[in-house]
């Protein structure tokens, strides 16, 4: 089973829309409908118990944070801000209650925390626990960012430092949080509990300047994967502009392992991935700074297919081919 493959199936054989207000569906973070002015945005996304979170590392209050803060991040990254959300909890028939009141509280800790009301949803018997959530947003119709609009040439920028999100699931994995270090808990903490770029998404969306945008879940080579692959274009990362986070750069060392790959492939940042057309490039640099936007360019888009990793030296290329998988 090869999970893209199946999606790209699906889109193909999808019937031409009936609705002639959908603007965009498979393929972007939230499907995309027109709404006067604005445009609506849905998304929808589920963990399941053993191949998302475990309990062995996931207490109930984190989970429910992490189900919202998944679905608010896709909202962020096309400039959008979340409105109303819908929650399926499924869960076998002899789970504790409290456990999953827990599960609840951080779920409206979240949605409170960036004004999104909960406005329906189901609970239904299951042999594993899940949350399945759905939320909708607004934006507006010339601050939208898209996937697909990027073009060769065009700068690569991501918002943030990489990597600490993996590093929190290895010492998670390691240690089940016992005798965490300062920058172990920092870790943790931004793995159970990431926090959307809902400022960041709305300022790059009012700039006019952006070409593409996307929010890093899978990992900042798969999420550029998919802007090319939308965009119709390929990439070059440069590894030396690669921004690490120090908690990466920490627990990597212990293990004996490459903080670049924790950045590069680790994924549930979170943090936004974006385009900008080099003609428009310094007019960005001055509304980042202008704006207190903390971001950094780390490559380029190209006329090639294909995303490429180029060495801190210049003299080497490496074809990409690591992509998260769920099957």
């Amino acid at each position: 089973m090869n999970e893209f493959g199946l999606i790209n199936k699906i889109r193909l054989k999808t019937f031409p829309h009936i609705n002639h207000r959908l603007q965009s569906g498979i393929g972007d973070d939230c499907a995309v409908i027109t709404d006067g002015n604005k445009y609506q945005l849905v998304t929808t996304d589920a963990v399941y118990e053993n191949t998302h979170f475990t309990r062995r590392y996931t207490p109930p209050f984190e989970l429910g944070a992490k189900a919202a803060a998944v679905n608010i991040s896709d909202i962020c990254a096309m400039g959008g801000r979340p409105l109303y959300a819908f929650v399926t909890v499924g869960f076998p028939k002899n789970e504790n209650q409290k456990y999953v009141e827990k599960i609840y509280a951080g779920l409206f800790a979240w949605f409170n925390a960036y004004g999104v009301d909960i406005a329906g949803g189901d609970t239904i018997k299951a042999d594993r626990l899940f949350l399945s959530v759905t939320l909708l947003g607004e934006v507006e119709k010339n601050r939208i960012m898209l996937r697909k609009t990027a073009k060769a040439g065009d700068v690569i920028f991501v918002t943030g430092k990489l990597g600490a999100s993996h590093a929190g699931l290895k010492t998670l994995m390691g240690k089940n949080k016992k005798r965490l270090s300062k920058d172990e808990n920092s870790a943790v903490k931004k793995h159970l509990m990431p926090v959307p770029k809902f400022i960041a998404g709305r300022l790059l969306g009012e700039s006019g300047l952006v070409s593409a945008c996307i929010d890093i879940s899978d990992g900042l080579m798969s999420d550029l994967l998919h802007i090319c692959e939308e965009s119709k274009c390929g990439a070059k990362i440069w590894e030396a502009h690669v921004p690490i986070a120090d908690e990466a750069r920490y627990v990597a060392q212990k293990k004996k392992e490459k903080a670049l790959d924790y950045a590069l492939y680790g994924g549930e940042d979170y943090e936004l991935l974006f385009t900008v057309s080099p003609l428009k490039a310094a007019k960005f640099y001055d509304f980042a700074a202008g704006n207190g936007l903390s971001c950094k360019a780390i490559g380029k888009l190209t006329a090639n297919r294909g995303v490429f990793r180029v060495n801190a030296s210049g003299e080497k290329e490496e074809r990409f081919k690591k992509t998260w998988k769920h099957f």
